[in-house]
């Protein structure tokens, strides 16, 4: 085989070699391609194998394969190591994309990579495990993995998404964003660039150069250089910024290097550039900028020393002076600080939110530090050390600012001192004070302690002077949970004008310090005190959590304590402040006219809340004085107007409370006046009221009394007042209730009707009171049923005291006069005016009668009009009138003088004598009063002296004519009267009078001319006159009235008693015979009501020549006293030869003796013609029956005289009955006895005997009246 054989054998077992060789390989190719997407399967195969390459417990989330260009390339999803929670450091890999050099691996059956990279690198490093004794003998999977991943002799790779998280020694988390990475290892170097980033970067990133050495991470050394070019950190920020800034944003630029050895930062250099952060504020750009400086760290032992050097800040106001600071920040942080500028701060605090960077920027400090040091390790220990001046800051919590300070201090954790002075200056008070608080000299020296719990901050002085006040003021702060105050000054000198600045006013509201700038108008502080004692943060207390107090006293004090009020003058006060109350305690003042004292109190219940202010008035006042006091203030009306109505006198006790609405100056003013036994003039209507008992209360312009007590004229009355204001009007209701003491009403009355009203009754009134524009007026209503009230007026108008008799009265009046009408049960009427400030009325108007009639024009007027009246019993109420009408106008009394009584009555009755239409008129003329009457019987007129001329005259009445129709029985028997009168004084009291009629009769008997004179006499009525005359027949008398009993005497002439008979149609059988009579009567009665039952007395009498006729019944009357009527008809029936031509006599004589209403006689005698009479015996007027023995002589030849009464009035027809009721026997030649006995109107006439011889009557015929008998009492009253 030659060589070229051999050549071409081995060529071609080379190229058959080769081509297995590729075939194989072709295959393994394929079957590595056609196998790659079934990696996954393969997972746990991989995880083993890289377990063992890597000699670490990894686990893999999912694989997946594909050819890429010469090799594989495979992806290994969720990488992640066992030991992570232990080891020091923790890796995590979200997704490895390498590409696989298959020929080297093949070769050196090792798995090779040209490149690969890392996406999703999550690695914590816990340098303090790191760096730790253990650490560094031993290494985890985690760190064997980052050593020969990033400091092999060889790898090229990328990072990409990948995060770093570092935890400092000092326990500090750091992140560090690896965005795009490259890392490069060369033999022992390493060097890695690109882009990481920070948290909080949101626009741009940090360029990083990494050149590290070593193969171990806790030996590695080498440098790290970082730049920022317009770094935007404000997503960083935001964490730590004020959310009420918009649009934040950065540009931040530097350069910094750091340099490690030995696995450690050993020194960072940061080189600043200019750097700037903007942001917007209400809408207004702001910024800060740092224009250039540089920062030294530098790792110490346990801590890091920070240097640095010309850094320069501005914002858009100021530049300050570069920052030069020394600082050691480890377990002890110590700061040097030198020509620090304070004002800098306010700016850092504009930005960050936190609560003490806002108090910072509340604060806006200023001033410079020259030089400080402060030094603390941990919480427990530190200390403070600095000097500065031309410090100032805003005030904060109440304490004021200050600016221009110097202060020095020196305090550690356990104590400390600091001093602060300042000069010529204001210490800011900002909101607390509505202006600086100027000083001239300021000093404090404050000392701080530390109890281990808390700290106290105390001062024993604290001084303040300018030209207004010095203060002098000691405290202690304690600094615990709740911080606490302990707080005491004293304040001398100050103007009261200028109090409006000292006011506090975040605790006082605004309303108040207005009203106080506005009230205190002058006055001089003498000296204050302020004390505090509480927790800062409940001040000012509002619930007692703790003591503020003020208590200032204020001489010569102008207060204008209302709006529209006048002002406290001359006043010296006491300013209280008690937590959120105020008071205000007067020691003295001048009031308009009143001199208060310590009558004034202001106070208000909440500073903080103050809507309503008060203010209390007390005062024990002149009553005179309230008056001009309200008419100077708003309360003018009602309460100036009121007074003036109400006059009290003495001394008052009274309150004033004004409510003072601090919003809108609204005032409200509320009090009382006391009425403790004043003595009160109410000017309308003029009434005086005493021992006046009660409140008056008022609210604004409502006005109250409500049931006060007084006394008017003596009786007890109540007074309730309503007012208030309605509309432009001043309306007020008053109601009277009056007890009401008739007595005493007649005082007022001039005792009108004193003697006929007596007893005590309610009155009660409503007074509807008006005050407009035009003055006051008011209308009153009073009411009353009269009940306990007794009348004894006639009816109808009398009453006992449990009767009903309503009472209404209509006052009506204004500020002129008052007009007063008054009806009592429709049957009286009363009209009046009593003019303001007169005590008398004008006016006075009294109807009794059924119809009022109205106002008279002047003067007092009495008008009467009834249907029917009995004179008599009405005569006492014409004595008071009368009475009234003589009083002198200058005695007290409501009534004015009497001008005029009028009157109707239809039917009037004097007893029981009636005047039919009767019409009188009273004038009351100077010295006397004029009565005028005329009704169908009568027309007369009457003269009444009044005054000084009442006493020396008479009242002289004369009568026209005067017809006196007295009524009779049915029967046509003797006149009927109905006196019934017990009482019959009043006859004693009758004024003298002298009565004249020229032309007078009693029913139709004409008495002609009459005169009658009588007058009371004390304990008597005395009758001196009584003349009655008939030209022919003429009577004369007179008497007395005492003691209940009548005594009359007098003589009675008569030319023809028979005509007289005749004229008064008295049948009789006297006829044509003159008469002559004495009497001398007494009975127990008026001495117009004769009283038969005790009629007495004596009666002589004669007659002249006449004779006696028959007479029959058809007469109007039989004259049957003697019953000669029945003789003489016996006479001429038994003796017609005698007696044929009638009884003719030539006198007839005798007297009668009267008792018990029995008339006795034994004396009468006739010397008749044809016969001699005598008649012995008595008449009985009580029963009227009659007992007669009469004796006849017929043989004497003269007639017979008859003497017979004369009816003409009560005394002369009691003279003439009594003559008729005797008969004396008479001795005759011849003598016929007879028996005449038996009724008046129907005797008996019995022939006894006829002889010559003497008859003896029986006792009840005798000539002596019986033993006297004790007078019975009257059984019938007078009238």
């Amino acid at each position: 085989m030659n060589a070229k054989s051999v050549c071409f054998f081995c060529l071609r077992k080379i190229w058959q070699i080769s081509a297995v060789t590729l075939v194989l390989l072709a295959v393994l190719v394929s079957l590595v391609k056609y196998s790659l997407p079934y990696a996954n399967d393969y997972r746990a195969e991989v995880e083993q194998f890289l377990g063992e390459q890597l000699n670490a417990d990894i686990s893999i989330g999912s694989l997946s394969a594909s050819w890429q260009g010469n090799g594989p390339a495979l992806v290994i999803n969720q990488v992640g190591f066992a030991d992570n929670a232990k080891a020091p450091i923790s890796v995590s890999i979200e997704q490895t994309r390498l590409h696989i050099n298959l020929w080297q691996s093949l070769l050196d059956r090792q798995l090779h990579s040209n490149y690969f990279v890392l996406q999703g690198f999550d690695a914590e490093i816990d340098a303090r495990a790191l760096l730790s004794s253990e650490s560094k003998t031993s290494s985890s999977q985690q760190q064997a993995l980052i050593e020969s991943l990033f400091l092999g002799e060889q790898g090229h790779f990328a990072i990409e998404d990948s995060e770093l998280n570092i935890i400092s020694l000092d326990n500090r988390h750091h992140r560090i964003f690896l965005e795009n990475l490259v890392w490069q290892n060369r033999a022992k170097d390493h060097f890695a660039e690109g882009q990481v980033s920070l948290p909080g970067i949101e626009q741009n990133t940090l360029e990083a150069r990494l050149k590290l050495s070593g193969a171990r991470l806790n030996n590695i050394y080498g440098d790290l250089y970082l730049q920022a070019q317009s770094l935007n950190i404000s997503g960083w920020l935001q964490e730590f910024v004020r959310p009420e800034l918009s649009q934040l944003q950065s540009n931040l630029n530097f350069e910094s290097w750091l340099h490690f050895a030995e696995g450690r930062l050993t020194d960072v250099q940061l080189a600043m550039q200019p750097s700037q952060l903007n942001w917007q504020y209400q809408q207004q750009p702001q910024y800060l900028e740092l224009q250039q400086g540089m920062v030294r760290i530098h790792p110490q032992a346990k801590g890091w020393r920070v240097r640095t050097s010309g850094l320069q800040f501005s914002d858009e106001q100021y530049q300050w002076a570069p920052i030069i600071f020394d600082a050691l920040i480890s377990e002890q942080q110590q700061v040097w600080v030198q020509d620090l500028d304070i004002s800098m701060f306010s700016t850092f605090a504009r930005l960050g939110k936190s609560q003490l960077l806002q108090e910072l920027l509340t604060v806006q400090p200023q001033g410079f530090i020259n030089e400080g040091y402060f030094h603390w390790q941990g919480d427990k220990q530190w200390r403070v050390w600095f000097e500065a001046e031309h410090l100032g800051w805003s005030g904060f919590h109440g304490i004021p600012g200050a600016q221009d300070l110097s202060a020095s201090a020196h305090i550690n954790n356990r104590k400390g001192l600091l001093s602060i002075a300042g000069s010529d200056n204001h210490l800011l008070t900002g909101k607390t004070f509505s202006e600086p608080l100027a000083y001239q000299q300021l000093a404090a020296e404050v000392a701080f302690f530390n109890d281990g719990e808390h700290w106290s901050i105390e001062s024993d002085e604290v001084t303040l002077s300018n030209d207004d006040l010095d203060l002098v003021a000691e405290f202690a702060l304690t600094l615990d949970s709740q911080p606490n105050m302990n707080l005491y000054a004293e304040i001398s000198g100050g103007s009261a004008a200028n109090a409006g600045r000292y006011f506090p006013e975040p605790y006082m509201h605004k309303n108040l310090i207005d009203y106080l700038n506005g009230a205190i108008k002058s006055g001089d502080m003498h000296f204050a005190q302020v004390l505090l004692q509480g927790p800062l943060d409940q001040f000012p207390f509002t619930e007692q959590q703790g003591r503020f107090a003020v208590n200032a006293q204020i001489e010569d004090t102008e207060f204008a304590f209302a709006p529209d009020w006048p002002t406290i003058k001359n006043a010296a006060v006491d300013l209280a402040f008690n937590n959120q109350r105020m008071d205000i305690y007067s020691r003295s003042g001048e009031l308009l006219n009143l001199a208060l004292g310590d009558s004034v109190h202001v106070y208000l219940q909440d500073l903080l809340n103050a809507d309503t202010l008060a203010i209390d008035i007390t005062a024990n006042i002149e009553a005179p004085k309230l008056q001009p006091f309200f008419a100077q203030t708003p309360l003018a009306e009602p309460l100036a107007t009121v007074f003036d109505v109400i006059q009290a006198q003495d001394r008052l006790d009274g309150e004033l409370q004004l409510l003072i609405d601090l919003k809108d100056s609204g005032v409200r003013a509320s009090g009382e006046v006391l009425f403790a036994g004043n003595a009160v003039h109410l000017a309308q209507p003029g009434i005086d009221l005493s021992e006046l008992r009660g409140r008056l209360s008022f609210v604004n312009d409502r006005i109250e009394i409500n049931e006060a007590q007084a006394y008017w004229q003596g009786m007890p009355l109540t007074v309730s007042l309503l007012g208030e204001s309605q509309g432009e009007n001043y309306h007020a209701d008053l109601n009277i209730g009056l007890q009401a003491d008739v007595a005493q009403l007649q005082k007022r009355l001039n005792g009108l009707l004193d003697a006929q009203l007596s007893g005590t009754t309610a009155l009660n009134a409503q007074l509807a009171l008006n005050f407009d524009n035009q003055g006051f007026s008011y209308e009153a209503h009073v009411q009353s049923d009269m009940l306990g009230v007794t009348s004894t007026l006639p009816a109808p108008y009398n009453k006992a005291a449990d009767d009903a008799w309503p009472l209404n009265a209509l006052i009506q009046g204004d500020d002129i006069s008052n007009l007063i009408m008054v009806e009592l049960d429709e049957q009286l009427y009363f009209n009046g005016i009593l003019n303001n400030g007169e005590q008398q009325m004008s006016n006075a108007h009294l109807i009794v009668g059924k119809q009022n009639l109205g106002l008279n024009k002047q003067g007092f007027e009495v008008s009467v009009n009834l249907p029917e009246a009995d004179i008599l019993a009405w005569q006492p109420v014409l004595n008071n009138i009368i009475d009234v009408a003589a009083r002198s106008s200058g005695e007290p009394s409501v009534m004015p003088p009497l001008t005029k009584v009028v009157g109707q009555v239809r039917t009037a009755y004097v007893d029981v004598v009636p005047f039919n239409e009767l019409e009188f008129t009273l004038i009351n003329q100077p010295a006397a009063m004029d009565l005028k009457l005329l009704a169908k019987e009568l027309r007369a007129r009457v003269d009444i002296p009044t005054g000084s001329q009442a006493e020396r005259r008479d009242i002289r009445a004369h009568a026209d004519y005067l017809r006196v129709n007295i009524p009779t029985n049915d029967s046509g028997g003797d006149d009927v009267t109905h006196s019934n009168e017990t009482d019959l004084k009043w006859l004693t009291q009758l004024p003298s009078v002298a009565f004249t009629c020229s032309d007078c009769r009693i029913n139709h008997y004409q008495l002609d001319q009459v005169e009658l004179h009588f007058a009371g006499a004390g304990e008597q009525l005395t009758i001196s006159e009584l003349v009655v005359d008939k030209r022919e027949h003429v009577l004369r008398a007179d008497g007395y009235w005492r003691d209940g009993q009548t005594h009359v005497k007098g003589q009675f002439n008569s030319d023809d008693i028979g005509s007289l008979f005749d004229e008064f149609d008295i049948t009789s059988t006297v006829q044509d015979s003159e008469a002559n009579m004495d009497f001398a009567l007494h009975w127990q009665a008026a001495p117009y009501d004769i009283d038969i039952a005790s009629l007495g007395g004596e009666i002589s009498w004669q007659l002249g020549e006449g004779h006696l006729s028959e007479i029959s019944d058809g007469g109007a009357r039989v004259f049957s006293l003697l019953s000669l009527d029945s003789l003489v008809r016996k006479l001429k029936l038994d003796f017609r030869d005698v007696f044929a031509k009638g009884f003719f006599y030539n006198s007839m004589q005798g007297s009668m003796q009267l008792a018990q209403g029995i008339a006795y006689t034994k004396d009468t005698k006739m010397d008749g013609v044809p016969a001699d009479l005598t008649i012995k015996g008595y008449a009985d007027l009580n029963t009227q029956t009659i007992n007669y023995d009469l004796a006849v002589a017929p043989q004497v030849t003269s007639s017979l005289p008859v003497i017979v009464a004369w009816m003409v009035n009560p005394v002369t027809g009691l003279a003439a009955l009594a003559l008729d009721k005797v008969i004396h026997s008479a001795r005759v030649i011849s003598e016929i006895k007879f028996k005449v006995s038996g009724a008046m109107d129907n005797p008996e006439v019995v022939e006894l005997d006829r002889s010559s011889r003497e008859v003896t009557l029986p006792q009840a015929a005798q000539n002596q009246p019986p033993a006297s008998q004790p007078e019975q009492p009257l059984e019938k009253p007078l009238l």
